[in-house]
């Protein structure tokens, strides 16, 4: 998966792979370089995100050094070029920007050639940091945001006897979150409050026509596809999807999801969730009670705060901000 991760266009282009040439490659050698003063560069953006974020962490001890060597092992990987498309074209290897000769990363040696990268990432996630910071990651990500080393080991175990098998290493941190669910509840981000609310609910999220979505935005912006309208409603709720502009993403820490704003946010939106509701739905007294009972351990402790209410619209409301629906 890191391989192909590594290798996807988006990546490629968005982390400037695309103009990571040698210096001493035959392309970055041809006399136009030098007349038009465009020599070939080394870029390490990928390479320093691939180390830094997608596998060994900088508690994996790696250099500026180790860095540039990734780097040119990664040069040539480059989208193939099209007359009739301008993105989201496959990548292909071209041996005229790869830098020649051996080169070393983390004190290994690895050959010149379009194999080096393959390698170069197969030891970087069998490397001790890739499975430690994988591991604390999964376990922050369903547990707590300070995982405790009792909590990490089992994951890191499981993925030494499966080689790495991420259906085996997923279910060994599933485990260890349901080992710890009755000391800790992790704050859902929005995103996954926004999927539990529509998984719980069965609420029926029609899309509405591009027209309509046009003519909704405040911008008049024409959307891209369905997804840019769930992304409005969750930039609403602080976790729009093509907004972070940092490449290790939002974070995965409770603290940072906690704000009065975004609470108060989840509650409006709550709200605009009932009436998606068909007519039908929204007047059953009895929808809300089979909610409960569907998705709860103690249905007549939520059914008993949730009847408080005196419409259906507050029942949705309370029900889906309760504790037990922001955490998990």
């Amino acid at each position: 998966m890191a391989t192909e991760a590594t290798l996807a266009w988006p990546m490629i282009m968005h982390l400037d792979n695309k103009d990571n040439i040698g210096p001493k490659s035959i392309s970055g050698k041809e006399e136009w370089r030098r007349k038009e003063k465009e020599p070939a560069t080394i870029n390490e953006n990928h390479a320093r995100e691939l180390m830094e974020l997608h596998t060994i962490s900088p508690d994996g001890g790696y250099t500026q050094e180790d860095v540039i060597e990734l780097a040119k092992i990664m040069t040539g990987w480059r989208p193939k070029w099209s007359k009739g498309r301008d993105h989201g074209n496959d990548v292909k290897f071209d041996r005229e920007r790869h830098e020649p000769g051996k080169k070393q990363v983390l004190g290994k040696v690895y050959k010149s050639g379009k194999k080096g990268l393959e390698l170069a990432i197969k030891d970087l996630v069998n490397h001790p940091s890739c499975k430690e910071f994988i591991a604390t990651k999964l376990c922050r990500y369903l547990i707590t945001d300070e995982p405790t080393p009792q909590m990490i080991a089992p994951v890191i175990k499981a993925w030494e006897q499966s080689d790495g098998f991420l259906p085996e290493v997923h279910k060994a941190a599933i485990q260890v979150a349901f080992e710890y669910n009755d000391k800790y509840k992790k704050f859902q981000n929005p995103e996954n409050w926004w999927l539990t609310t529509i998984n719980m609910s069965g609420s029926t999220y029609s899309y509405p026509t591009k027209e309509k979505l046009i003519d909704s935005h405040p911008l008049g912006i024409k959307p891209f596809g369905e997804i840019s309208w769930q992304g409005w409603f969750l930039e609403d709720l602080g976790c729009h999807p093509y907004r972070q502009k940092q490449p290790n993403g939002f974070s995965d820490l409770e603290k940072d999801w906690l704000s009065t704003e975004l609470i108060i946010r989840r509650i409006m939106f709550a709200k605009k969730a009932f009436h998606k509701y068909n007519v039908k739905d929204q007047i059953d007294d009895n929808i809300h009670e089979k909610i409960i009972r569907n998705n709860f351990d103690n249905p007549d402790k939520i059914l008993k705060i949730v009847s408080k209410a005196k419409t259906n619209e507050e029942k949705h409301i309370i029900l889906f901000n309760l504790p037990e629906v922001l955490k998990a």
